[in-house]
Parts: C-alpha cells; structure tokens; sequence
C-alpha cells in the first residue's frame, strides 16, 4: 500500500509541475490570467525569503470570489472573539487576488503556492499556521499532508462534494484516503456531502451549512444610498420602485400609474448571452405594454461580470443592435458618463430604460432596487451567486447549467426560481428571433406577490448560523482554543 501510494504521489507531483510549467508557457505567450497566477505566485515566494514570524497565523484559503465569500464571514466571527490571533487568507484564483491587496478581515494576504513538498514546506516554515480552515473543494494533496506532519489541525469549511467528483473516483482513491485522514473535520454545506463522505470511508464530518447566508444577510443591513441608482429607479413623484414588493403586488392599471414607478430587474454577473435573452425580452415587454401605462414597462440594469472597456463596448453595440429596429426603441446610459451631481438626475435618467454598472463593487448592494433578478453564467460555466439576490426576497431566473449549486436547487424547488433553456442561436450576437423565455420571465415576475418576497427572505434567515456552528466545532475538536 505504501509503493502505491508512492507511486500516486509521483504521479500528482508531476501532473502539477507540468500544470505549472503550462501555466508560464501561456504567460509569456500573452494569456492574461495566467500571467497573473505567475505574477500573483512570485510576489508569494518573495514574501517566503522573509524570516519566519513569530507569531503563527490562523490561516483561511479560499479557491476563488465565490469561495472567499464563504470564508469573509468566518474570518470577521475569528476577528471578533480572538482579536489577538493574525489571520492568512490564501488565494488561489488570480482572478480574487490582486497583488498588494488584502481584504479587511486578513492581516496578510498571499496567492498560494504551487502543490508541491518544497513549497509546501516553506510556507509553513516562514507562516507558521497554527490552524488551517479551508473552503468548499480546494483539496491539495501536499499542503494537507504538511499541515498533518507538522501536527497543525486542518478544518474544510462549506465542505460540498458531487457524486461524479474527480475526488472520489476508484482511480485516486488512495490519494483521497490519504488526503481526508489528514483533515481534522469536515464542516459540510448539505446532507448529499454527508452523505457522500460516509459511503466513501470519511466519518469525522458534520453539517454545518453554507456560511454565504451569513454573508449576505450581514451585507443586506447595511445602509447604503446611490444618488444615480435612486434617481433611475423612481418615478415622477419621487417613489422607488423597491418599495413596490413591501407594499403591493406588482400589477398595473390605469387607475394607479400615477402612483407606481416602474418595476426594476437586475441583471447580475452577466455575460453576452445573457445580455441578448434580457435586452430582447425588455424590447418584447415594452411592445406589449400600452404606451397608455408606461409604468407596467419594465427597466434594466446590468452588472457585467466583466467589467473592461472592450466588453462595455461590445454590450452597448448589442444593445443598440437589438433597440433599433424596434418601434419602441429602448434608451441607455452608462453608469459612469452619469454625473451624480447634477440637480436634473431626476429627470435625465426616469425616462431611460437601461443602465449598465460599469463599476466594480456596487452589484451585492444595488440588488436593494429591483424586483427580480436575473444571475449570469447559466448559459456558460455556471451561475454566479445567487444568494446575493436572493436576500432581498428577489424571485431569480437564470439559465440552463445550475446544477450542483445547492442555494440555486433550492430555490427552484421552493418556487423562488425559475430555469430557462435556449436553442442554440441564444450564443449568437446576431440572432434576431426573440426567444419566449425572457418575455415569460418579464411576465412572471410583474404577478409576484408581496407574501413570495417575504417567503424568500425567511428562506435565506431560516438557513443562516453556519458561521457559528463551525467555530463551534473549533472548540469542541480543540478544547484548548
């Protein structure tokens, strides 16, 4: 067993050398991101030719954003009940690290290192972490069986595993044995990893939940206030569109336009294909409401995920594309050529139709203003966070490839969600058919019901704690902390 798992770790090795070698290969030959994993990976080998610290860090290590938002809240409850205690965040992604950055809740932030021994063995002879909790699915064979030969207890925090992961295949079960029995305890996200851990020989696993619930619950209470967003989103007579779900079903007749503004969806995380499905179904919807009641049409704003030049560019001839040949061309502005200090905002942007946030940090709060949300990605990878959203009792929609995002089934089974697939042609940036699915989503969500928005509020409240439960299991598994 030992020579197999040997010959295992060979192997490992070496796909990560070759992995690496790629990596820098792609670099020099102009591949943006990953010139930043090089980048991001020699600014932490600089910082390791520095003495060892003499006080070992509680180290936090997220793949990704999505990940790091799993572990912010965890990090903020560690701040606050052991305000002595320097904390690591490690980043793997180049596209959450950014070199010189460190959020808040960190004292040090670093990109990690390449999984391999030597590296492995430097950080934790310069870092000295005392404690390593890492999130979701980011299992690196080396840095586990360092931490475990160095006696430092390891925790996976939002642990969630699929049935079909690579992980848990015959093929690398050795790896995977030796692996899980480096870790102190899995803190699961759901009863399926549990599930999946147990049949797998894995028992030192306990739910615990998602901690991205803290997360979004604790950002919903923040005040926050936008003079460009409240101007677009209020009518004539000052209203905001948000309060439309507190007070009253979306529904509208001649006898109460003067008295609603016009419903708000927000586009979030977006990518073309996405872009096209909303801008056609906005065009559809305004055809099909009378021009006698333009409060029933709805506006738009769009958070790009990809917030550059050329994608701004891009989507602004798309949506120019898609307006002109309609009778009813829609009208709109880009959030940065707006002035925030001009006395006439009001009436400069109540008649626009959509707005494009071309503006990092603004979508997790701006979610405040719609009355449904549309989250990118499902025609791609995969949707981004839906939860974001969701906090705010926002019915969502979002495309076709969502499966294995727990929050996102979820929702979909309690009728807070709803999935549109498209026919080929969604990809294609000059297809003029408009597709049913975004006109129907339009559609559905002017019915919803103020009691719908209450119940997906309560949906996000009754699922949040699980920051709490995970310190918990600290010291229960670690008296001495």
């Amino acid at each position: 067993m030992v020579k197999v798992l040997a010959w295992y770790e060979d192997a490992y090795s070496l796909v990560i050398r070759l992995y690496s070698n790629l990596v820098g290969l792609a670099a020099i030959l102009g591949h943006r991101r990953a010139a930043a994993l090089i980048q991001g990976r020699r600014h932490t080998r600089q910082y390791l030719l520095k003495p060892a610290t003499t006080q070992g860090y509680v180290w936090f290590h997220a793949s990704s954003a999505g990940e790091l938002e799993q572990a912010l809240p965890l990090m903020q409850a560690w701040r606050e009940k052991y305000p002595e205690d320097p904390l690591l965040l490690s980043l793997y992604s180049p596209s959450a690290y950014g070199v010189g950055h460190c959020p808040p809740e960190a004292d040090l932030c670093l990109m990690m290192s390449a999984d391999l021994p030597q590296q492995v063995h430097q950080w934790i002879k310069v870092l000295r972490p005392r404690l390593a909790i890492f999130i979701k699915y980011d299992f690196w064979y080396h840095h586990f069986c360092g931490l475990h030969y160095h006696h430092i207890p390891l925790y996976i925090a939002c642990a969630k595993l699929q049935p079909r992961s690579w992980w848990l295949h015959p093929s690398v079960r050795p790896l995977w044995s030796a692996m899980s029995s480096c870790v102190t305890e899995f803190w699961v996200q759901d009863q399926i990893t549990l599930e999946l851990l147990a049949g797998n020989g894995v028992h030192h696993a306990v739910l615990c939940g998602d901690t991205r619930y803290d997360r979004v619950l604790k950002l919903a209470a923040y005040p926050f206030h936008d003079r460009i967003l409240d101007a677009f989103c209020q009518n004539e007579s000052g209203q905001m569109a948000r309060e439309g779900p507190k007070s009253h079903p979306i529904e509208f007749n001649e006898q109460v336009q003067h008295t609603l503004a016009r419903p708000v969806m927000i586009g979030g995380s977006t990518w073309p294909a996405d872009h096209r499905l909303l801008c056609e179904g906005l065009v559809q919807q305004h055809l099909n409401t009378s021009a006698r009641l333009p409060q029933g049409r709805w506006k738009l704003i769009l958070v790009p995920h990809e917030i550059t030049p050329k994608q701004i560019q891009s989507l602004e001839i798309l949506v120019q594309q898609i307006s002109s040949p309609s009778p009813s061309p829609i009208r709109w502005q880009l959030y940065s050529r707006i002035n925030s200090e001009s006395t006439a905002l009001a009436d400069n942007l109540g008649s626009l139709d959509v707005l494009i946030i071309d503006q990092k940090g603004l979508l997790s709060k701006l979610y405040r203003y719609g009355q449904a949300a549309w989250i990118g990605g499902g025609f791609g990878a995969g949707i981004h966070n839906v939860l974001e959203a969701a906090v705010y009792g926002l019915p969502i929609g979002f495309g076709p490839r969502y499966q294995g995002f727990t929050e996102a089934e979820e929702l979909l089974e309690h009728g807070f969600a709803a999935t549109y697939s498209a026919d080929s042609t969604i990809l294609s940036l000059f297809e003029k058919k408009t597709r049913p699915s975004a006109r129907n989503f339009y559609k559905q969500s002017s019915g919803i019901t103020p009691d719908i928005h209450t119940q997906i509020k309560a949906f996000c409240q009754g699922r949040s704690g699980a920051t709490n439960r995970c310190l918990e299991r600290i010291n229960k598994t670690l008296p001495s902390r």
